[in-house]
């Protein structure tokens, strides 16, 4: 199938995806709505979201050079907003389930006079979102906050650390919220490195795109004041900061960079401290749940008095 064709059909569904989701928000305002319905439309959308990664792929890996950058930038802006949409509305119908759970134990304790409180699990009966039993995640421990609205109970300032890594394979970024006392993984994002041969430090300036897009969402949506990058490319670091000509390839990406994460500064992170590093391995579900480094971040990012430093002794400059 050509380019064309594919893009025209990504068009199409994604013209599909946003009347399902007007049809859900439709039916999260009216309070006599049909929880199957609703469930069932949802259902619908994840389909469709599949699709939609999946023409992603296949016109990423037709499109010509020079088309590459601009066919990135479009899907992650589109896939991540679309991610987002799709956890709220998967928080909403897991809230309306669990609501509806609770009532009903709440209703039978009432007709047989029983306290359902030793039978009810305490994630239940404080109505949190719980994970779906087809949702590979929900074997794996309950270790990332699932409400990152909510702030930490000291009133210390919040830093949104966002890390970038690449390898061969993939490239990617996850974004980290502290304080001075705990760290959480907030999101992240990976995406498979394109057929079509790039170097790796090409690479990770691709996930350093990935790192500021991320960023310029989440400040966006929950406006965090300070925001601080990683990453583990000196090379990569030193083309954000260079005054020099760049090829166009590099220089279309470094201004694309600069322009999202201006104020903020871009340092260096030693890669057996990046957690990003673990996304470009292809690790499996257990493997993420066990690594203390993923969920939490390196054990300095709460102090920045240990913060690493780039030797500018080791830098190819």
């Amino acid at each position: 199938m050509d380019l064309s064709k594919l893009k025209s059909i990504r068009s199409g569904n994604r013209s599909a995806v946003t009347k399902l989701i007007r049809k859900i928000d439709a039916a999260k305002q009216d309070t006599d709505f049909d929880p199957e319905e609703l469930t069932a439309t949802f259902e619908n959308l994840l389909q469709k979201q599949k699709i939609l990664n999946n023409l992603n792929e296949q016109i990423l890996n037709l499109a010509e050079a020079e088309d590459i950058e601009s066919e990135i930038l479009d899907s992650d802006e589109y896939c991540i907003t679309l991610e987002t949409k799709i956890r709220h509305i998967r928080n909403f119908i897991q809230d309306t389930h669990t609501t509806s759970k609770t009532r009903q134990s709440e209703t039978s304790s009432q007709i047989l006079n029983v306290d359902p409180q030793p039978f009810v699990s305490a994630n239940l009966t404080e109505n949190s979102c719980t994970q779906s039993s087809q949702n590979p995640f929900s074997q794996a421990s309950n270790t990332v906050s699932t409400n990152i609205n909510s702030k930490p109970s000291t009133s210390t300032e919040l830093v949104l650390h966002v890390f970038t890594d690449a390898s061969p394979k993939a490239y990617g970024a996850a974004a980290y919220l502290s304080n001075e006392n705990e760290t959480t993984l907030v999101m992240a994002k990976t995406r498979v490195a394109p057929v079509k041969c790039l170097t790796l430090p090409q690479l990770e300036l691709m996930a350093a795109i990935i790192g500021a897009r991320l960023a310029a969402h989440l400040h966006s949506t929950l406006n965090y004041p300070k925001i601080v990058f990683w990453s583990d490319s000196s090379i990569v670091l030193h083309w954000l900061t260079s005054t020099k000509t760049l090829k166009r390839f590099i220089a279309n990406r470094v201004k694309e960079i600069t322009e999202l994460t201006h104020p903020y500064k871009w340092r260096y992170c030693p890669t057996d401290n990046n957690p990003a590093d673990l996304l470009t391995r292809g690790l499996t579900i257990e493997q993420f749940d066990q690594s203390i480094l993923w969920r939490k971040g390196p054990n300095w990012l709460t102090d920045s008095t240990k913060w690493p430093e780039l030797n500018s002794a080791k830098t190819p400059f």
